[in-house]
């Protein structure tokens, strides 16, 4: 990080925009940000003319309070967003939502005699449990005539995954991470099924789009950029929410999405389970929680009335998608549920890798009070081939507490994990719960132990050495 005149850290990743940067307030432990004297006419509108407080007050825009103005800069504190995350960790509906809500307040400054100028999916946050806009400066004054300048944007960040993940694989946005500027529209044209070029919206906005493009690109003349009235531009606006209010994809069902209709519990079992994890999470007094393997966030859902935060993540897009739509239809607003593979989390991208912190990174300033590990270390270990030290250490960077279920070879779906390893199953002569035990005390006290009734399986309440 660069340090800014205030002491502050600048944030890497606020480098592109002209008019001001993100930095970090060393002294108030806050992220605040600058404006530059080119943006004072635009930032004097968008307060004056009812647009701010419209967004602000409907929850689709982060709110800021004014800290500092000189002829050099303003300073503004926007609301504190507690976890940043990124599209290549969302789910599809998640994803939809972040688009309709761009696509909205895009209307919305058109309204009030503005336009937003930026659609990248940067600009949106999931906080308690929406997305919500944080970037104040990407308003500009409308000029009549002018086409949507973030439309280009808008199409890369949001339609393409949205397409892509429609028609061919749910995993689709953890591909993003290898386009940071959001997939290149011929990328799309050439992998959407034959039958979408019959789709009038799908044909003009993904097909055509990308072969003006490469025409654009090959092309050194410089073309006249057309006029759209402003009617016209919401008229598209409005045809624009109307296609991705449509999108849905096949419910196809995967190895985890159905997981708790297959579990190995009596109903008994799992209420008992279920018990003993509320029970330990309310005796170490944990507040903040990062649920591994949550697939549709059962039990992040039953433990959320006794912690403040969940960080839910799973590798499964379908049982996260479920588990999103879950928390908004229970009005769940503080568990954030996203895809990650704890074997290979988002790493760190953009310029020098300091644009976007890795997962990992991001969840170390997260102050977690327990990580939760249920169902997850015969995968782990027997599908991964991770050692007990392996998880262990990693889960004790983490957090000062860890509840983990052990699942023994015995158990029906380790059973089935050893079987594929075949002549190889010796090497996995290891899993078993006395080298577990002795494992988990290299690196914690064991402070409680469970067997679930009614199973093979074991719960642990763990505490980190200091």
């Amino acid at each position: 990080m660069s340090k800014s005149d205030l002491g502050g850290d600048r944030l890497p990743s606020s480098f592109r925009d002209p008019n001001g940067y993100v930095f970090y307030n060393q002294t108030t432990k806050t992220t605040q940000r600058i404006i530059l004297p080119s943006y004072y006419d635009q930032y004097a509108s968008l307060m004056e003319n009812g647009l701010y407080n419209h967004l602000a007050d409907n929850g689709y825009l982060v709110r800021h309070e004014l800290l500092h103005q000189t002829v050099n800069k303003m300073i503004i504190e926007p609301q504190q967003i507690p976890l940043i995350t990124y599209s290549y960790e969302w789910s599809f509906e998640l994803l939809k939502d972040a688009a309709l809500l761009t696509l909205l307040i895009a209307k919305k400054a058109l309204a009030y005699g503005m336009c937003l100028k930026d659609a990248t999916s940067y600009n949106v946050q999931l906080y308690q449990g929406r997305p919500i806009f944080i970037d104040t400066l990407s308003f500009d004054f409308y000029q009549e005539g002018s086409p949507w300048a973030a439309y280009g944007q808008f199409c890369r960040h949001f339609l393409a995954p949205l397409l892509f993940m429609k028609y061919k694989t749910m995993m689709a946005a953890k591909l993003l991470v290898n386009y940071m500027d959001g997939f290149p529209m011929d990328f799309i044209s050439s992998v959407l099924p034959l039958r979408t070029h019959f789709s009038p919206f799908i044909k003009m906005n993904v097909h055509l789009h990308a072969k003006k493009l490469k025409q654009s690109n090959t092309n050194q003349e410089m073309r006249s950029i057309p006029m759209l009235s402003k009617r016209k531009l919401q008229y598209m606006l409005d045809y624009m929410v109307f296609f991705v209010n449509s999108l849905s994809y096949k419910k196809n069902k995967t190895e985890w999405s159905h997981y708790y209709h297959h579990t190995n519990y009596s109903p008994a079992a799992f209420d008992t389970k279920t018990q003993v994890i509320s029970q330990w999470v309310d005796r170490i007094g944990a507040k903040t929680l990062w649920d591994v393997g949550s697939n549709n966030g059962y039990f992040s859902r039953a433990i959320s009335s006794h912690v403040t935060r969940v960080i839910a993540t799973d590798i499964d897009a379908t049982a996260i998608d479920e588990q999103y739509k879950m928390n908004k239809e229970k009005k769940i607003s503080h568990v954030t549920p996203l895809i990650v593979d704890i074997t290979n989390p988002s790493p760190a991208i953009g310029f020098d890798n300091k644009e976007r912190p890795s997962f990992t990174e991001r969840l170390l300033h997260q102050n977690i009070d327990c990580v939760l590990a249920l169902a997850l270390i015969h995968h782990l270990c027997l599908s991964n081939n991770c050692t007990f030290a392996m998880i262990l250490s990693y889960f004790k960077q983490i957090s000062p507490f860890l509840i983990i279920e052990f699942v023994p070879p015995e158990d029906s779906w380790a059973e089935v994990l050893l079987a594929r390893k075949r002549e190889s199953r010796s090497l996995f002569n290891f899993y078993h719960k006395a080298n577990f035990e002795l494992a988990c005390q290299e690196y914690f006290i064991i402070l409680s132990k469970q067997a679930i009734p009614g199973s093979t399986r074991t719960l642990y309440l763990l505490k980190a050495f200091e």
